[in-house]
C-alpha cells in the first residue's frame, strides 16, 4: 500500500504541476521581446488617431478592424518569442492564446457592429477558464503584473475598449 500510494501521490503532483501557471518563469530576453511588441502595438494604436465624437457603425467597425490588425500583429510577434524555461514557455503560450482569443472576440464584435439587424452589439470577453465567469483579461493582466510587462496590460492597450475614446498608456 505504501509504495503504490506514494507513486499515485507523486503522479498526481507531477500532473498537477504540468498545468502552466502565470508565475512560471519568463527569461529576460523573452520579457524584452514582449515589451518591444507591446510598445510597438501601443505606438501603432496611437497612430490611428482619435475617433470622431459622432461615428457611424461602419466607421466604428472599420476602426475596430484597424485596431485588430495591430493586436493580431502583436500576437504574431508573441508566437515568435522563445524562452529558455519549458514551464515558462507553456505559460507564455497560454497567455498568447488568451490574447488571440481576445482578438477573435473583437473580430466577432466588429462583424456584429456591421450587422444592422443587431441593435446593440456587445463585446463578449472570453472567460479565464472553462466553468469560470472571470474575464480572461483579468488573468492576462495578472500575468503582465507578475512579469513586469506593464505595457502589455489590456487596460494600457485599451483592448477591451470598442466604443468611445481610447487612452493608450505604457502601463496600467
Amino acid at each position: 500500500v505504501g509504495l503504490g500510494f506514494a507513486s499515485m501521490v507523486g503522479a498526481v503532483m507531477w500532473s498537477a504541476r504540468k498545468e502552466p501557471h502565470i508565475y512560471d518563469p519568463l527569461d529576460e530576453a523573452a520579457v524584452a521581446a514582449v515589451r518591444s511588441a507591446c510598445d510597438d502595438a501601443r505606438d501603432d494604436l496611437e497612430a490611428l488617431g482619435t475617433l470622431p465624437d459622432v461615428i457611424t457603425r461602419d466607421q466604428l467597425a472599420a476602426r475596430i478592424e484597424d485596431e485588430n490588425v495591430v493586436y493580431a500583429t502583436m500576437v504574431r510577434r508573441f508566437t515568435e518569442i522563445t524562452t529558455s524555461d519549458e514551464e515558462g514557455r507553456q505559460a507564455f503560450e497560454r497567455w498568447t492564446a488568451d490574447w488571440a482569443n481576445l482578438v477573435d472576440a473583437r473580430v466577432r464584435y466588429a462583424v456584429d457592429v456591421r450587422d444592422e439587424t443587431i441593435e446593440r452589439p456587445e463585446l463578449v470577453l472570453p472567460v479565464a477558464r472553462s466553468g469560470s465567469i472571470k474575464p480572461v483579461t483579468e488573468l492576462m493582466d495578472e500575468y503582465v503584473k507578475y512579469h513586469r510587462i506593464d505595457q502589455c496590460d489590456t487596460v494600457a492597450l485599451q483592448a477591451e475598449i470598442v466604443e468611445g475614446p481610447r487612452r493608450y498608456r505604457s502601463g496600467p
